[in-house]
């Protein structure tokens, strides 16, 4: 199975349909980070989920997630994000277990500032799949706002060289409520 046949792992081929020049971390602008992850799309997008995973060891894995609390359909998601971010995750393949980190969010045309960063953590592997809880708060335009979810996807190609899925978070603002934001990412070593 290929990632564009995943399910709801399924990217479309443009992230966010923007330009921008290629990001190398920290303070990427929101072009930037769409522009990474438009690579990463096309370099994954033909490939097969991991068949053979690796026994032993770990492998650390940089890319791109994007999020929104209006769609919930992937391609959606990808072509019209809320808000993009950057995700770093570490597998332990010795123990099946993952965590990680996604930060330096940034909306649109950066028109207002997100800090903090979201904790992925308790993950499981299991087989090429994985599934792990997400949490944190993050300052979005000066008000806090709680998040509380799960992430799930699967390892992609040779020795499970990239990994791709998507989140379901509830996020909550004090005096407003909760709503949920949906998210799709992609990463590789």
């Amino acid at each position: 199975m290929k990632l564009r046949n995943f399910g709801a792992i399924g990217l479309v081929i443009s992230l966010a349909a923007c330009g921008g020049g290629s990001g190398g971390g920290g303070a990427e602008t929101f072009d930037q980070l769409a522009s990474r992850g438009n690579g990463l799309i096309a370099e994954y997008w033909e490939t097969s989920l991991t068949e053979t995973m690796p026994a032993s060891g770990t492998a650390n894995y940089r890319g791109i997630a994007a999020h929104s609390s209006f769609y919930t359909n992937p391609e959606d998601i990808v072509a019209d994000p809320d808000s993009l971010s950057n995700v770093e995750v570490t597998a332990n393949f010795s123990t099946s277990s993952m965590g990680g980190v996604t930060n330096n969010f940034r909306v649109p045309g950066n028109s207002y500032p997100i800090s903090g960063s979201l904790a992925i953590t308790n993950g499981i592997i299991s087989g090429s799949e994985f599934i792990a809880d997400v949490s944190g708060t993050l300052t979005e335009d000066g008000i806090p706002v709680m998040y509380d979810g799960i992430v799930a996807g699967g390892f992609l190609g040779t020795g499970a060289q990239a990994l791709a899925g998507f989140g379901i978070t509830d996020a909550t603002v004090a005096g407003l409520g909760t709503f949920e934001v949906n998210s799709v990412f992609i990463a590789e070593q």
